[in-house]
């Protein structure tokens, strides 16, 4: 169950990241959080050149730490999370990392591949 901090915090992540004429789609649709995510993971990404991505399959901690928003501590995790469980399969997984909430994931988003 999403509480309601949780569904103010993604919509302010959403209506950030989203395109001016999806932002009252996103708001209107709360109930979707994988798909607000989704929608604005393309929107933001399409201005960052996909060279400059980091693949999160792939990186080492040193080079998650580069981006704004993942610290060495966060970057270190992801890296065990990924040694543990595998590949990640979706970008969105990354929620599953203890410190990385919505508003992180709307923020890193831009920069990472798979």
């Amino acid at each position: 169950m999403i509480t309601k901090s949780t569904r103010k915090l993604a919509l302010a992540a959403s209506l950030f990241l989203a395109p001016v004429s999806f932002q009252s789609v996103l708001a209107a649709d709360l109930g979707s959080l994988t798909s607000s995510i989704s929608s604005a993971t393309e929107a933001a990404t399409s201005t960052v050149d996909t060279a400059s991505k980091i693949d999160i399959n792939t990186a080492t901690a040193d080079q998650l730490s580069t981006i704004s928003g993942i610290g060495t501590a966060i970057a270190e995790s992801i890296v065990e999370y990924r040694e543990k469980n595998g590949d990640f399969s979706n970008l969105t997984d990354l929620t599953n990392i203890s410190g990385i909430g919505s508003a992180t994931l709307a923020k890193i988003l831009p920069y990472l591949t798979l």
